[in-house]
């Protein structure tokens, strides 16, 4: 039977559903064989007489399809424009009137969105688009596998589009992520570059400015695909960069494609602020700080095949970081302005504080450093507090304020006073500043009875948790007043008196933070304030460790935290027993009890409360 209809040439399917917009060769093909209850869709090719058997060389362009369409009974048209012919001499295909490079076309495998499919079983074209692993429609993104038995879906079984080729199990329950909500707007533009309407193309192309409205669909969207794989290296092909790896996880995919987007639009001062921050944080003095991508890519024209407007793009780019800038400094003046070494002026690059300026000389890439950030620096430094001078502002100790730089509340300046190789550790005056304006913007209307934040953990012993106490703040966990005045932030914070035991419960936890560098001395100041020791009996209290300033960290910290642990001051003795501090030494010096300068020993103190507590219940 099958010879006979092979040899008439003629043989035609009942007429079927026409064509929906957007929908691919392949999907069509796949789902008319499947109407008709065919094995597979080269019983559709074969009997339609076409050249070759497999429908991927059909929506390639290759002879045939004109039999194809009178077997199908539907305009040669219709099926034209749904494949993707080679452009003579340019390693290009046409795609819905698009010229892209033919590599970001994979017909290969059955790409699909089980939205989509639940919602109109026919395979979208977009979907065969390399960087584009996600559905406009639905927001899901894209498989190629069963969820069942993990085959991999082609073109050949006529199942139905909607179940496996294997296990024959419905793809409309796989279930696959979606894409986030904040990358929506742009990823439809970037879906519009490539759309079959041509309205969306148009909306697309119209974001991009000035150096970039020259650009076709086709352009547009190949050099948004390079943009991508130097926004994330690790998703290019590995055989050709300039393309991305179609296996790289989607949503990964989708937020390159997304910020590529935004760097196209901000074409070139976006593009170049983006590579200069990457190589900002290089290391070493080799590199372009980014896996050698953005080098790659500004290479392109030279290495590989791209198209003549892409091309020009790109070796403008190129030429225009080939020039010095009159606003960018080279190291040694970096240094000089500074008043720092080599490595610090890295370090402060690294970091952020000094803005990269992104250079090539002959083919290697150099960073500058902005001048602006260098005078913005220069001008922080007195403005910047060290970290003693931050803690009496704030009216904590050093250590809190490594807690609140650990939990990114505050964050640190590296300087060098000019003329000396001593770096200082500040805090960024702009951080503080910040933590300022949060507490301003969420603090409400004081109410009666409310008390200070500081006098919360009157009599609390040890390491107080500032840090979890002012992220609790920022993060709306508790209402908060905020007063004027000249005290120290935590004197003008106002908490209700009934959120007083909740904050003392507040926990930090300085193994989590193991590589942050906390200090291991202390002043005798914070000492004597983690303590609880009175300023007038400090210096005798800790004469152990000798200072000319109370400021000077000479006491260690392990010391104090030992001290801590044997000692309790008279606040937290008046806390535990619920008196005033004023009744506390009469009381345990009755006790028999001794008092050191440090405080009272803290084994003592609770067997004498143990014992006490046992004879109160005992004679009740």
């Amino acid at each position: 039977m099958s010879n006979l209809l092979r040899s008439l040439h003629q043989w035609q399917m009942a007429p079927g559903r026409p064509l929906a917009p957007g929908e691919s060769l392949d999907g069509y093909l796949l789902a008319r064989a499947a109407e008709e209850g065919l094995p597979t869709t080269m019983v559709i090719t074969s009997l339609g007489a076409a050249k070759y058997g497999h429908i991927r060389e059909l929506t390639l362009g290759a002879d045939g399809l004109d039999a194809v369409a009178n077997c199908l009974r539907v305009e040669l048209g219709e099926l034209q424009s749904r494949t993707y012919p080679l452009v003579a001499g340019s390693g290009r295909r046409l795609f819905f009137g698009a010229a892209i490079a033919r590599e970001l076309i994979d017909t290969r495998f059955r790409y699909f969105s089980p939205r989509a499919l639940e919602a109109s079983a026919f395979h979208r074209a977009i979907w065969a688009i390399n960087g584009l692993p996600f559905c406009d429609e639905h927001w899901d993104t894209l498989t190629n596998r069963c969820w069942i038995c993990d085959a991999v879906q082609g073109w050949h079984h006529a199942h139905g589009l909607d179940l496996c080729d294997k296990c024959v199990m419905p793809l409309t329950e796989v279930t696959t992520p979606s894409v986030p909500e904040h990358l929506r707007d742009r990823l439809s533009f970037v879906a519009g570059l490539l759309h079959h309407d041509h309205q969306r193309r148009a909306s697309s192309l119209s974001r991009l400015p000035g150096p970039l409205a020259h650009l076709d669909a086709g352009t547009a969207y190949e050099l948004l695909v390079a943009v991508a794989g130097v926004v994330d290296p690790e998703i290019r092909s590995k055989g050709i960069r300039r393309i991305l790896n179609r296996a790289a996880e989607p949503l990964r995919v989708c937020e390159a494609m997304a910020r590529g987007w935004d760097l196209l639009v901000g074409w070139p001062a976006a593009f170049e602020d983006f590579i200069a921050e990457r190589l900002g944080k290089r290391h070493g003095r080799a590199g372009d700080g980014n896996g050698n991508a953005s080098l790659s890519f500004l290479k392109l024209p030279k290495t590989q095949r791209v198209p003549a407007a892409m091309s020009k793009v790109i070796s403008e780019m190129h030429d225009r970081l080939s020039k010095k800038p009159a606003f960018a400094l080279d190291y040694g003046q970096a240094q000089s302005a500074c008043g720092m070494m080599r490595n610090e002026v890295a370090e402060l690059r690294r970091k952020g504080v000094l803005k990269t300026v992104f250079h090539i000389d002959n083919n290697a890439v150099i960073p500058l450093i902005d001048q602006k950030s260098v005078e913005a620096f220069r001008a922080s430094q007195v403005e910047d507090p060290v970290l003693d001078r931050a803690a009496s502002q704030l009216g904590i100790t050093y250590h809190a304020v490594e807690q609140l730089c650990c939990l990114g509340l505050l964050s640190t300046v590296s300087t060098v006073a000019r003329g000396s190789k001593r770096r200082t550790e500040r805090i960024d005056g702009r951080s503080l500043a910040a933590l300022n304006e949060k507490l301003m913007a969420l603090a409400v209307p004081k109410g009666d009875g409310w008390i200070s934040l500081a006098s919360a953990y009157n009599g609390v012993p040890g390491f107080l948790p500032w840090g979890p106490a002012f992220e609790a703040l920022i993060n709306g966990n508790r209402h908060f007043s905020l007063i004027n005045g000249k005290q120290p932030l935590v004197a003008r914070i106002l908490i209700q008196r009934a959120d007083q035991a909740w904050f003392r419960a507040l926990k930090f936890d300085r193994n989590r933070y193991a590589n942050f560098d906390f200090a291991t001395m202390m002043s005798k100041k914070d000492a004597a304030t983690i303590l609880g020791i009175h300023s007038r009996h400090s210096s005798e209290a800790l004469n152990k460790w000798p200072s000319e300033r109370g400021n000077l960290r000479t006491v260690p910290v392990a010391d104090v935290e030992e001290m801590s642990r044997r000692f309790m001051s008279v606040a937290e003795a008046a806390l535990c027993l619920q008196v005033y501090p004023a009744k506390v030494p009469q009381l345990l010096a009755a006790a028999g009890l001794e008092r050191s300068l440090i405080g009272f020993n803290r084994a003592s103190f609770q067997a004498w409360l143990k014992n006490s507590n046992s004879s109160t219940r005992g004679g009740a």
